[in-house]
């Protein structure tokens, strides 16, 4: 296969350069047995998978009817636009595409009238490999519109903007018993905690849920307990806080909670994180927003050692980074989480910081924690530093697969950067500092970023901004 694969990619969609509006002919040369397995619909749908080239697979539809059928599929698998679907007029043709596509996703922020119409020309379409949907819709109007979509191939269900029902969990419990994902908004109160036990209870083919209650109706301590003890729950996005209340009465009753754990996105307190931490040692992805401060809490992190992905927002007014974010924990982290690739410690609240708003991070710490996680692939670090140039340098001579960057505060001399010295960002796309004002002008900055990340597709200085699709 990946010879098959590597010929095509080197031959087959290969056009020569022409000046003049002539037709492009593709010009193909193999033996008999490889001519056979590209006629072949099975081995024709690995080889354009494998691709993953949308204009390699324009170019497919160009070979012949088996090809184009293939490339079709791929091309209209994942959330077409709805507006090109709504379009097509012949009802044959629109149907062939609804039958490729396995991810919808309705946005419903057009003009009403346009929004009714593409809704009524989609009704009377059948979708017998979706197996993923995703809407958007302002208000939470036409929990209706949505009910064909609900059937048994569905697997993940984000109604973002739909106010959950109790109508439409029976719906979802009738009609989709092998969901595996679901995002319940109970933002107009309309579920009650008993409709959303009795829905839970009814659904045991969900391994991820999220919920969402800004009111604070229906996550209660009983909710809780049933989530901490679901056997297959291996991802979990809660909103609003989680209370101390609540591990409390986890731990009163369930013996092992969160066996299965691999994702958690939650506001938390302080305290019921703390208690919480330590049954989550199979976490890989951790989004924790803290509402009150609390210096050890870092500290508990390090009880998730699988983490891959830490983001670490400080939500909260008087914000003291000494206290809150010493180095010590940046290193703590590092020792105790050597699989750690994503790291994300920001402070939503910048304008209400105490004086404390500087971390006493310095140049020999992230040298410290480089060595400790060579393959980082990003680091985001917004409340101030005391880092310099050479913090630059440590990154880009330890972290080779370091994608993203961004130093927010601290103001860094980049005219100290080798200008023509070795490249030390061969993988970075995305960097957001700020340089000092008797440093490199913004146009010398960019250019001397563009010798040293080669890759780079966004470099965002204070003020102003380098987009590599603009240049």
């Amino acid at each position: 296969m990946e010879t098959i694969t590597n010929f095509l990619s080197n031959s087959l969609f290969q056009y020569p350069r022409r000046k003049t509006p002539e037709v492009i002919g593709l010009h193909i040369t193999m033996s008999p047995a490889c001519s056979h397995a590209v006629g072949l619909p099975e081995i024709v749908a690995a080889i354009l998978e494998q691709l993953n080239n949308t204009k390699a697979l324009f170019a497919a539809l160009q070979v012949n009817k088996l090809w184009a059928d293939e490339a079709t599929t791929l091309l209209w698998r994942v959330d077409p636009p709805i507006l090109a679907l709504a379009r097509i007029e012949d009802a044959e043709r629109l149907q062939y595409y609804a039958d490729k596509i396995s991810s919808l996703y309705l946005r419903y922020f057009e003009n009403e009238d346009d929004a009714y119409k593409n809704q009524m020309k989609l009704r009377s379409l059948r979708f017998p490999r979706l197996n993923r949907l995703r809407t958007e819709q302002p208000g939470g109007k036409g929990e209706q519109v949505f009910l064909k979509y609900l059937q048994p191939n569905l697997r993940t269900f984000e109604p973002f903007g739909l106010p959950m029902s109790k109508f439409l969990m029976e719906q979802i419990q009738e009609r989709c018993p092998a969901l595996r994902s679901l995002w319940i908004d109970n933002q107009d109160g309309r579920c009650t905690t008993n409709d959303l036990m009795q829905f839970l209870n009814g659904m045991p083919s969900l391994t991820s849920i999220c919920l969402i209650d800004s009111r604070e109706e229906i996550i209660s301590d009983e909710v809780f307990v049933h989530l901490a003890s679901r056997p297959n729950l291996a991802a979990l996005c809660l909103y609003p806080v989680l209370k101390l209340s609540f591990i409390n009465g986890m731990q009163d009753m369930v013996d092992q909670p969160l066996p299965e754990l691999v994702y958690l996105r939650y506001l938390s307190e302080s305290k019921a994180f703390s208690q919480l931490s330590h049954y989550l040692t199979s976490l890989t992805d951790l989004d924790l927003r803290l509402v009150d401060a609390a210096s050890k809490t870092v500290f508990d992190i390090c009880s998730c050692t699988s983490l891959v992905n830490l983001s670490l927002d400080f939500d909260y007014p008087h914000f003291d980074a000494k206290s809150n974010f010493p180095p010590e924990c940046l290193l703590a982290l590092a020792k105790s989480c050597p699989q750690l690739q994503d790291l994300k410690v920001v402070h939503s609240r910048l304008c209400e910081v105490d004086g404390g708003d500087t971390t006493n991070i310095t140049d020999d710490v992230i040298q410290d924690f480089v060595t400790l996680l060579p393959g980082l692939s990003c680091l985001n670090l917004t409340p101030k530093t005391n880092l310099t140039y050479r913090a630059l340098e440590i990154l880009g001579n330890g972290c080779a697969n370091l994608k993203e960057c961004r130093f927010e505060g601290k103001s860094f001399n980049l005219r100290l950067l080798e200008s023509n010295g070795p490249v030390l960002f061969p993988q970075l796309e995305f960097l957001a500092l700020k340089p000092t004002e008797e440093g490199l002008s913004a146009a010398m900055a960019i250019e001397r970023f563009l010798h040293h990340a080669p890759r780079i597709k966004v470099l965002a200085l204070e003020n102003s901004r380098w987009d590599a699709r603009d240049a």
